[in-house]
């Protein structure tokens, strides 16, 4: 069973249940056939682009999937996830094609700041259309449509829900370090940039997603 890519994450999405990001601890490309296989049968996973939002009940089957395959590292993922009241998601990719769904375009951009793949070597036609714009603050996301409320539930229990950024892209620290870098301001460089290896990027620099 073909893959171009794979990752199993967790996010944050809306009251009206729309995601808003989706973290990948450890996104995988060209992911083994057996993964796939054991993954695709625990989960329903029957072939082509899906987004599988999945339940924390089922993530013992996972967990067991990964390592009928010896596949650890996303076991232990599996472990830390367990007991979580997060929204869950598995996101398998069967080819490069343009993302339909959020959890896609997140896959992606953490493909590209994981230095799994280099900039411009992916299919992001239409991804704008499948990020939303979102109120990025010291509790996360937070939908447009709600911020106020909770800007107010914050002040009423004497905090300030501090609002770092506005934008349908978070900073790329906030979702993985690559080694050997160093950074004077993480807010100047968004998730989906490719920092080399030795880089240092100053307080004024500043490097977009698919750089």
């Amino acid at each position: 069973m073909s893959n171009f890519a794979f990752g199993l994450g967790v996010g944050t999405q809306s009251a009206a249940g729309d995601w808003l990001e989706v973290y990948f601890n450890a996104p995988l490309l060209n992911a083994a056939d057996d993964l796939i296989k054991a993954v695709g049968d625990a989960l329903g996973y029957e072939g082509g682009n899906q987004t599988i939002e999945i339940e924390e009940s089922q993530l013992k089957a996972l967990e067991a999937a990964f390592l009928s395959v010896g596949a650890e590292d996303q076991a232990e993922i599996v472990e830390v996830l367990e007991g979580t009241r997060q929204p869950l998601v598995v996101c398998i990719l069967a080819s490069d094609e343009e993302p339909q769904t959020t959890a896609e375009v997140y896959l992606k951009l953490s493909l590209l700041s994981h230095r799994l793949v280099k900039p411009h070597g992916i299919n992001l036609t239409g991804m704008f259309g499948k990020l939303p714009n979102v109120a990025w603050t010291n509790e996360g996301a937070v939908a447009l449509d709600e911020l106020p409320k909770r800007q107010l539930a914050a002040r009423a229990q004497g905090r300030v829900l501090d609002v770092h950024s506005v934008d349908k892209f978070p900073k790329m620290t906030n979702y993985v370090v690559p080694a050997g870098i160093r950074v004077g301001d993480a807010a100047r460089i968004r998730l989906g940039a490719h920092v080399g290896e030795g880089t240092t990027v100053m307080h004024e620099g500043f490097i977009n997603f698919n750089a």
